[in-house]
């Protein structure tokens, strides 16, 4: 009775997007001042600058690039290995000029790309940060954190978020296939409860229905009755899944508006972040 909200993508599909976002990402970097570079990120403690280092850090290591030896005594932020891993990327960094770390993120990703094409299979099994999977798998999980550091470091800065690109379409689309687990297994209502986001973009308004049938969560396309409707916007809807605001303040300042059951409705907005 469900449906598929996670978008497929050929392998050529893939390739391109991740072109086009790590486009994206060089032109916004080459045009930043000093002080943007250190501008605060919504990511503990990193700023702009340390979320460019991030995206050059994983790349690299996906290249089996020697990896930095550091000892990192500020943990508090850290939640996790790949979390460890990832602070070791930045904070070796941070020696590097901008114009350095460019240079470095150009590099990774010509050889990446090169490497993407000479794969022909992107069925082989390859890691990504949150395990093993397909090359394919890999490179939707890369757009994805590409997407979503770009966002980070436009917000920083003063930028409006980016919702019309091929990256951003696949990233919105792997946030909706997650929607079933935040409700069935983070917020578990009783069966027969029907949650409704209400998304809204600039343009156009995108709806999406999660229901509890036999204690599982579905994504379903019947959008007649809810139990409670969530509206927000695109932004909100995508800071929310990936804990770039506070649950409370987005409910305290009705960023999120309910239609229907509101304490149900508060408890999956403090339950819709999802990442590691």
């Amino acid at each position: 009775m469900g449906v598929n909200d996670k978008k497929e993508c050929s392998r050529q599909d893939l390739i391109e997007i991740q072109s086009e976002i790590w486009q994206s990402i060089l032109v916004f970097c080459r045009e930043l001042t000093p002080c943007d570079w250190e501008s605060q990120t919504a990511c503990p403690t990193w700023t702009v600058k340390d979320c460019f280092s991030h995206l050059i850090g994983i790349e690299a290591r996906l290249l089996e690039c020697p990896s930095p030896e550091l000892e990192i005594k500020e943990l508090r932020h850290v939640r996790n290995s790949q979390g460890l891993v990832n602070e070791i990327d930045v904070v070796s960094r941070r020696h590097k000029s901008n114009n350095e770390l460019i240079e470095e993120f150009l590099e990774v990703t010509r050889k990446r790309i090169e490497y993407l094409h000479k794969s022909k299979d992107f069925s082989v099994k390859a890691e990504s940060p949150i395990g093993i999977g397909t090359l394919s798998d890999q490179v939707s999980v890369r757009i994805f954190d590409c997407w979503v550091h770009l966002q980070d470091m436009r917000s920083a800065v003063g930028a409006q978020c980016e919702f019309s690109s091929k990256a951003s379409e696949l990233s919105l689309s792997r946030i909706y296939s997650v929607l079933p687990f935040v409700i069935g297994k983070k917020v578990a209502p009783s069966d027969g409860t029907q949650v409704s986001f209400e998304i809204q973009g600039v343009i156009n308004t995108t709806r999406k229905d999660v229901r509890m049938v036999g204690r599982r969560a579905h994504l379903v396309s019947d959008n007649n009755e809810f139990s409670v409707n969530l509206i927000l916007s695109e932004e909100t809807f995508f800071r929310l899944a990936c804990g770039r605001v506070d649950p409370e303040f987005a409910i305290e300042t009705n960023l999120v508006v309910f239609a229907g059951d509101v304490i149900l409705g508060k408890k999956v907005v403090k339950q819709m972040n999802f990442m590691i």
